[in-house]
């Protein structure tokens, strides 16, 4: 087994025979970098957090492709590379800079005081380190940020994207979960604070790959410093820890269908047949995809685009496998609390069984009608409280509150033509023929398998809680 000394010695090996000319092809391991560089670089600009008068740490920055772009708008850019050829052209190339400090060194033998950027950047430098080199500087990175500093970052996972070819190529492809795993897990203790950690905000492949390259394994995300307090994990990890596991995955859709990893997916499919002008080229959100049902029906049926999020990266991950021919699919880990899109993006939101895991509705519908454009359409369907008061299950962090309440809060802002209506019939019925069709078709699961027996027992005191009449599922239409 390598060690990371020799595996650092490898990729400077590797990164001398790439760098002797300092270009763009070089540094991009691609000999169309000329024509894909200015559209990628856009693309990234777009996405990175706002830098206006920010401190930026840049690893791995190579000859100054976003160097340049950083230096305009922040208060002050330092920019790391351990190729001295990069390094100097990228002197060369931002001489001007007067924000810039340029330090040629290895990242892992680097030094700065706590608390010292707003955000830090890094292009394709993880997957030239070891596991436990990652971890290590990622205990690193959450100490040189200040308290909610940002991290983005981008990798090549899977496999090659570039097409130059390479005699020897030591380079650690991963999958988007493990990146999230090595990163996520990370909890250090700072002069501020006891203990902190990265949460994610989202991830998503990049478009100017899939468009110009066909390649979805391009993958980016950010990430924010966050206090962890008495929490072992973030919501997302509890997600895709426990609920959301591979083996809770798959027996879902055991119960459910392939498409579908909660009850009344076809339901919903016809609910937004009925209610929803979804037709060919709408732009189309879907906020709780899970792994894509209902998006996937409306790429299909309506040949509309839509962009579906969920917080778990595994069902994530298990969408974009399944639908990866999909173009008008594109799909994003992301807290929908925390991710924003430009007003007026979207000519349908839809959402199911997801924002009773939000305490903040209020916040949410904003977000919503800011998203879509005018005239534009917002279809939910969530588990909601029979009374006045907001049920609160602390176990699965679930915030519900009336069917009234979802009203009053979409007319409050400014939706109109709303409409309710309490299906809770229907999808008891959808979840009952699930679990009789499950029970007929799969009984070698009875009894053998602990937690199996728990989703079981927890989707039967659901239909209870539907049945006392505890529980309701509401169904909301709006129009902006």
């Amino acid at each position: 087994m390598s060690t990371s000394k020799n595996v650092r010695k490898d990729m400077n090996e590797f990164w001398k025979a790439h760098s002797t000319e300092a270009t763009l092809n070089e540094m991009m391991l691609d000999s169309n970098a000329q024509q894909l560089s200015p559209i990628d670089l856009q693309e990234v600009l777009e996405l990175i957090p706002n830098i206006q008068d920010k401190s930026i740490l840049e690893l791995g920055a190579g000859i100054g492709r976003f160097t340049s772009e950083l230096c305009k708008k922040s208060k002050q850019v330092v920019a790391v590379d351990f190729m001295e050829n990069f390094i100097t052209t990228n002197r060369i190339n931002n001489k001007n800079a007067t924000n810039l400090q340029l330090i040629c060194a290895d990242v892992m033998n680097l030094e700065f005081t706590e608390s010292r950027f707003d955000i830090i950047f890094s292009n394709w430098l993880f997957m030239y380190l070891k596991d436990n080199d990652i971890k290590m500087l990622t205990s690193r990175l959450l100490k040189w940020l200040k308290p909610g500093g940002q991290f983005f970052f981008r990798e090549s996972c899977y496999g090659q994207s570039g097409n130059i070819k390479k005699t020897a190529n030591p380079t650690l492809y991963r999958s988007p979960l493990k990146y999230n795993d090595l990163i996520t897990d990370v909890t250090v203790s700072t002069q501020y604070s006891s203990k902190i950690g990265f949460e994610l905000l989202w991830s998503k492949p990049m478009e100017t790959y899939i468009q110009y390259k066909n390649n979805r394994n391009q993958i980016c995300w950010l990430l924010q410093v966050t206090e962890r307090g008495g929490k072992d994990q973030t919501f997302q990890q509890f997600l895709d820890k426990t609920i959301f596991n591979e083996n809770s995955i798959k027996f879902y859709q055991r119960v459910y269908g392939e498409d579908f990893v909660d009850c009344g997916g076809h339901v919903t499919n016809e609910k937004i047949s009925a209610f929803l002008q979804v037709h060919r080229g709408s732009r189309v959100l879907d906020v709780g995809c899970g792994v894509g049902g209902n998006a996937t029906y409306m790429a299909k049926q309506f040949g509309a685009d839509v962009t579906a999020i969920d917080l778990s990266a595994n069902l994530i991950e298990l969408a974009r496998e399944k639908n990866a021919m999909e173009s008008k699919l594109h799909f994003m880990v992301a807290d929908a609390s925390k991710v924003d899109y430009p007003g007026d993006s979207y000519d349908v939101i839809h959402s199911c069984d997801t924002l009773f895991y939000n305490s903040d509705k209020d916040g949410m519908i904003k977000k919503f009608w800011k998203w879509l454009r005018s005239g534009g359409e917002i279809l939910l369907i969530d588990r909601c409280c029979s009374d006045d008061v907001a049920m609160v299950t602390n176990d699965h962090n679930t915030h519900m509150i009336t069917i009234g309440r979802y009203e009053r809060l979409l007319k409050e802002n400014g939706f109109t033509d709303v409409s309710c209506a309490d299906i809770t019939s229907e999808l008891i019925k959808s979840l009952q023929d699930d679990l009789n069709r499950f029970n007929h078709n799969s009984p070698s699961y009875s009894n053998k398998d602990n937690v199996h027996n728990e989703i079981l027992t927890k989707l039967q005191e659901t239909l209870q809680k539907c049945s006392d009449g505890v529980q309701v599922w509401g169904l909301f239409f709006a129009r902006k």
